[in-house]
This record gives structure tokens, C-alpha cells and sequence, in this order.
């Protein structure tokens, strides 16, 4: 199984790696497309204190960056079938969520080891208060103050933005640790590998932080599907001109 969960996440990191144009330039796109509107400036202002918000909670309010963390890891695992059944959090020695998979066809077997890589990583990269404010916004319609609403997920964008890296800052390590149960264990980053990790974060950082600014952009449902038909497309096309240069160097 340790097998087969390395290679669904080698197969994902070349995807994502093939991706990583695309989404970049989608997400410059998108922002772009941000910086016409009127929320563009309350977002960006929102963003200075959130970073402020991010820097205290790291050093000061450690319970809650750990608690920020499984809670990452537990919602993000729940779109691929895995339903925590554990959460610990403590103030000083970290914390763990425990995720079980339901029984699936053999055929279904890569999505849940799919989604333990995405899970796993997605502390690193998904802001995941941000994100689920903005698609509160646009599916919910919580649109009655747009400006106020691109303030607050400003903030929580900004936070988000500090404590992403710092969590990679910290977790990056090869070594072994006593978790909170007091087994050794290896960080999330060292769990996936650092090769996956290093073409991963970046697609999950770029995607969903897009996702945001196309929101606020009030584009709409048609500009989520256009900007991820953009990538899909992209993706593709860079997809193919590997595989041509791959087999003009073969032949």
C-alpha cells in the first residue's frame, strides 16, 4: 500500500508539475481581473493586518496554529473519502487528526490515496478560512457588503499567508519526531516526498488562491469554469510539448 500511495503520488506531482504554468498564469489572470473591480483595495488592505494576525498566532497562540492545522488536514480529506475519526490538539506538542477510508472498489482505490497527499499537504498551501469565506460568498450569495466582505477575507488571505509559510518553514524536516502519541513519525512534506511536495504546494497555493480572486472578481460560476477550462487546457498543452521533446531527444 506505502507502494501504490508513493506512485498515485508521483503520477499527481508530474500532473501538477505540468500544471504549474497554467495555474500561474491563471492566477495572474485572475488577480488582474481583481484589480479592475472595487474590491481589489479593501482585499489588499485587509491583507497587512492578516499577516500581523498570522505572525502572533504562530508564536503566541500556538494551540490555535495547531488546531488551524488538523483542521486543514480533516476538511480537505473529506472530498476523497477520508473521515476523520481522531483530532488532538495541544499547545506545545503539536497536534494529529486520524483519517479512515471507507470500503471502495479496487477502481477507486487511487482517490483516497490521492487525497492523502493532497490532505496531507494542504496546510502548507490551501487557505483554508479564506477559501471557504469566498465560496461562502459567491454560494451562499453573501454578497450584501462586497467591500467588506473583500476586507475580511483580505485578513484571513494574509494570515493565512504567514502561517502557510511558516508551518513549511517548520515541517520540512527529514527527521523523525515523537508525535503526539509519542510515535515516530516523519513530517507531512517527508510523508509524501520532497519532490512531490516541491511541484504540490505550489499547484494547490496557485489553484486555490486564484479560485479567490476570480471570486471577488465577480465573475461568477462562468469565470470559475472559464479559468478552470483555462488551466485545463494549458496543462495539456504544455503536457504535449514534453512529450514532443521528450521523443525528439529519444530518437
Amino acid at each position: 500500500m506505502r507502494l501504490l500511495k508513493r506512485l498515485t503520488g508521483l503520477l499527481f506531482a508530474m500532473a501538477c508539475a505540468l500544471s504549474l504554468p497554467s495555474l500561474w498564469g491563471g492566477f495572474v489572470e485572475a488577480v488582474d481581473a481583481l484589480y479592475r473591480t472595487p474590491q481589489f483595495w479593501p482585499m489588499a488592505a485587509g491583507i497587512v493586518p492578516g499577516l500581523w494576525a498570522g505572525r502572533w498566532a504562530s508564536q503566541k497562540a500556538t494551540w490555535w496554529s495547531t488546531f488551524e492545522h488538523e483542521l486543514t488536514h480533516a476538511v480537505v480529506g473529506l472530498p476523497f473519502g477520508l473521515i476523520p475519526y481522531g483530532f488532538i490538539v495541544t499547545r506545545d506538542r503539536g497536534g494529529l487528526v486520524k483519517q479512515l477510508c471507507p470500503p471502495l472498489p479496487i477502481f477507486l482505490l487511487p482517490v483516497p490515496l490521492l487525497g492523502q497527499h493532497v490532505s496531507g499537504l494542504a496546510p502548507y498551501a490551501i487557505p483554508l478560512f479564506a477559501l471557504a469565506a469566498a465560496l461562502g460568498v459567491e454560494f451562499a450569495e453573501w454578497w450584501p457588503y462586497p467591500l467588506a466582505a473583500a476586507g475580511v477575507v483580505g485578513f484571513l488571505v494574509g494570515y493565512h499567508l504567514y502561517s502557510n509559510l511558516h508551518e513549511l518553514r517548520t515541517n520540512a524536516s527529514p527527521r523523525l519526531f515523537p508525535d503526539v502519541e509519542g510515535n515516530a513519525a516523519h513530517t507531512d512534506i517527508a510523508q509524501s516526498g520532497y519532490l512531490a511536495s516541491a511541484a504540490i504546494i505550489p499547484a494547490l497555493w496557485l489553484g486555490s488562491h486564484a479560485i479567490i480572486a476570480v471570486i471577488f472578481a465577480r465573475t461568477g460560476i462562468p469565470g470559475l469554469l472559464y479559468w478552470g477550462e483555462n488551466v485545463a487546457r494549458g496543462t495539456w498543452r504544455t503536457a504535449k510539448a514534453v512529450a514532443t521533446y521528450v521523443s525528439l531527444i529519444h530518437r
